[in-house]
């Protein structure tokens, strides 16, 4: 028998909120993986050879994850010194539901007791100084998540651009070494926007072409216009690599129609898509065999 999502955490209440009353998030959220790619680009001019860019998604500040976890994620990837760094949408989660409700309740942090707008106000501004503390020579580029689009999009893209990162709305940020040319081209959100692929037809002779989408379905859904492009990667989140995945099964739930996307790298024709499994949590302060993940992505 098919058992869904609401369902689950219903059936799942009691001893999720038993387990939860023991522990103050994020000590039951490990420390973030690095997942380090060398990823192959067809005709990269010479200027971009081990180009490293990082890329980091729904961090979702907020009753579960607590500021300092998040100044541990952005201080990991300081460390790494890349050349550019994504945030790929949902920096955003606030408790809807019953059951976030209750478990919020006991799971105490510095963002607890505000209210809903100072609440938006902190996260987007705690999620700005964290990300450009990185200061990565070529910057920052961020797109919009469905959950920021659902709660603040103003604040969120006012916020972002103060600290000088770029929010990407159906637009796109070049990047020039000697005559070559690096464009991120940054869709808006799948759910809540009007995302459009607004690139042109023709690819300059010495250009690699890198799209961000929050969610990859989007990408799925567009592949051939993708590959039409040229784009040889592109960058997405969303679905936390599923959470919580069972042992041989792997997620309980999934919140995309293209679940070969799920998580890590696939392809779309030749199109490399990398799905990050992001750093924080919805519904449930909890992940089960699906840790945070810091991708590192080293273009050769």
């Amino acid at each position: 028998m098919k058992v869904s999502r609401r369902t689950f955490l219903k059936l799942s209440a009691p001893a999720l909120l038993a387990g939860c009353s023991s522990l103050s998030y994020p000590s039951n959220l490990a420390s973030p993986e690095i997942t380090d790619t060398s990823l192959p680009i067809p005709e990269i001019p010479k200027e971009f050879v081990g180009y490293k860019i990082a890329f980091i998604a729904d961090t979702h500040l907020g009753i579960y994850l607590t500021k300092d976890y998040l100044w541990e994620i952005f201080s990991k990837t300081k460390k790494l010194r890349p050349d550019l760094l994504v945030l790929g949408g949902d920096y955003i989660w606030i408790q809807r539901s019953q059951l976030a409700k209750a478990i919020s309740s006991i799971t105490k942090n510095s963002l607890s007791g505000l209210s809903r707008g100072n609440l938006i106000t902190e996260v987007y501004n705690t999620t700005a100084k964290g990300a450009s503390e990185v200061n990565p020579p070529d910057g920052i580029c961020a797109v919009y998540g469905n959950h920021d689009r659902w709660e603040a999009p103003v604040t969120c893209k006012e916020s972002l651009e103060r600290s000088g990162i770029r929010v990407l709305v159906n637009d796109s940020y070049k990047i020039r070494r000697g005559s070559a040319e690096l464009t991120i081209y940054g869709c808006d959100d799948y759910w809540t926007g009007i995302p459009k692929l607004s690139l042109p037809l023709k690819k300059e002779k010495n250009e690699i072409r890198i799209v961000l989408a929050h969610n990859p379905d989007y990408l799925a859904e567009n592949a051939n216009k993708l590959n039409e492009l040229r784009v040889y990667l592109a960058l997405c989140g969303h679905t936390h690599g599923g959470q919580i995945r069972f042992p041989l099964v792997g997620p309980f739930f999934y919140n995309i129609s293209h679940r070969d996307l799920i998580e890590g790298l696939n392809y779309l024709g030749e199109t490399a898509i990398y799905t990050t499994r992001g750093i924080g949590t919805v519904e449930i302060p909890l992940r089960v065999n699906c840790p945070p993940e810091i991708t590192f992505i080293t273009l050769v």
